[in-house]
């Protein structure tokens, strides 16, 4: 399969850690990437797909787009939106270089409800968006600005429709009507990817009449308007999210690397590789090629390695960076 190269909603999020990371994803021959191999988050993603699974649920008349080739999904996406109500699940929204599928897509005529569905829960009658200061929460930004990036594409591609965005979250204040909720939900694995299917009876609580449901549905226009307004905030920069998109876009469709901006984020960098693997590191190459060092000097260790330092943007922005530079 050919390379694919749009700026993709979890591009676009992996880009928003560190816009050099585009450089390095999507070639697995090439480069490490410890995030796909972990197990541990591998079943962390998987109650992101029970939860998924469940908001389908509130809508049983959806139809679901299943292709993963891109042009066959916008294709069939297209084609279903020519129906003046519908319900789509991952649709594939494209408009130029930039390709999303959404969670949820709910259509009324020329209104459109955007929905992405999260595993973190929040209580609906208060849920904490915002801090006392009126920006963002740090846990949540994520989150809002990859629901202001599908918002951004959709906009753009049908500017004369309304949309409104929404997070579909699990309400910690709803009690669950039964126990071992999770079970209900079947996980398989097959060629990487994980297919999840609903029990009859996980679909007969979602549509009970009077039961309240488990999933919130949290309107988020406001804070969409604080992202495309204020900005996304990007490792120390900010930065308007039409003008990111486009640089990024343009930056993995030519597969141009941006130059790197070490800090203390590249502590948790996924592009490392493990001992005698074969594979490079993406993040050996940024800090040899911001620095100019061996790689010999980085396995002496650097400033990420010193335990519950708080000072080490300091250092790095001071071009000390190695554990031997930091003790003199």
């Amino acid at each position: 399969m050919s390379r694919q190269h749009y700026l993709t909603k979890s591009r676009f999020k992996l880009a928003a850690e560190c816009p050099t990371k585009l450089f390095y994803t999507g070639k697995p021959h090439l480069y490490r990437n410890l995030k796909q191999e972990d197990s541990f988050l591998a079943m962390l993603a998987d109650g992101g797909y029970q939860v998924g699974e469940l908001a389908k649920c509130f809508y049983p008349a959806g139809i679901e787009i299943s292709s993963l080739n891109s042009a066959e999904a916008e294709a069939q996406t297209q084609a279903l939106l020519k129906q003046d109500q519908v319900v789509l699940f991952e649709p594939a929204i494209r408009f130029n270089d930039y390709l999303v599928r959404v969670d949820i897509l709910v259509k009324d005529g020329n209104h459109f409800q955007l929905i992405e569905v999260k595993a973190k829960s929040c209580n609906s009658s208060a849920p904490e968006i915002v801090g006392a200061r009126g920006d963002l929460l740090s846990d949540m930004r994520p989150y809002i600005e990859d629901v202001a990036f599908q918002a951004f594409v959709l906009r753009s591609l049908l500017p004369q429709a309304t949309v409104k965005c929404f997070l579909m979250m699990p309400d910690k204040s709803v009690r669950a009507p039964v126990s071992g909720l999770n079970q209900l939900f079947k996980i398989e694995r097959a060629n990487g990817r994980a297919r999840v299917t609903a029990s009859p009876l996980a679909q007969q609580l979602a549509s009970t009449p009077g039961l309240q449901p488990l999933l919130a549905l949290v309107p988020v226009d406001e804070y969409v308007d604080i992202v495309m307004e204020g900005g996304v905030k990007f490792m120390s920069f900010n930065a308007p999210l039409p003008q990111l998109a486009t640089e990024w876009a343009e930056a993995y469709k030519h597969d141009r690397k941006i130059e790197p901006m070490p800090g203390k984020h590249c502590g948790k960098c996924e592009f490392k590789t493990r001992p005698q693997d074969g594979l490079l590191s993406g993040f050996e190459e940024c800090w040899q090629q911001k620095y100019g060092l061996t790689p010999s000097q980085l396995a002496e260790g650097t400033v990420l390695d010193i335990y519950n330092f708080r000072r080490k943007d300091q250092l790095i922005a001071a071009s000390t960076v190695l554990l031997s530079q930091a003790s003199h």
